[in-house]
């Protein structure tokens, strides 16, 4: 979630297909097979904007948030103002929380996981980058 400027951030999940290759989930492609859905795409503000995962295969799920609105400006800090959080919600009901950094940059990107382990790894960094698809590549 995150406040009323940017009006579109957009949640992007990349991971390993169990054939091989990597799937990306976002606003363009929602879903992938059994892997993992995007629930809501929010393109007016606040969001929030959701992705559930399925299961995990071994590989490395990454999870960024990208200024879809800013995406061309750099530098930009359209996102490190926007108030943004991410919330992740584990099986054993645990809960992080996640602010955006105080950066300049397009891509945040929020954290990866171990598929093999399901261990989630802080990253809380900062990039640019404009276009969707190879948003979190």
């Amino acid at each position: 979630q995150w406040g009323l400027n940017p009006r579109d951030l957009d949640s992007h999940l990349t991971g390993p297909r169990p054939s091989g290759g990597v799937f990306h989930v976002f606003y363009s492609h929602t879903i992938e097979n059994e892997a993992a859905e995007l629930d809501v795409d929010d393109t007016s503000s606040y969001g929030p904007e959701t992705i559930t995962i399925f299961r995990l295969i071994p590989g490395t799920y990454r999870y960024c948030v990208h200024d879809y609105t800013n995406r061309y400006a750099n530098p930009s800090y359209g996102l490190a103002q926007s108030g943004a959080s991410v919330k992740v919600f584990i099986n054993d009901n645990q809960e992080l929380t996640f602010n955006v950094p105080n950066q300049a940059g397009t891509v945040w990107t929020v954290f990866e996981i171990e598929g093999a382990t399901g261990r989630l790894i802080p990253v809380n960094a900062m990039s640019h980058v404009s276009e969707p698809n190879n948003v979190g590549l």
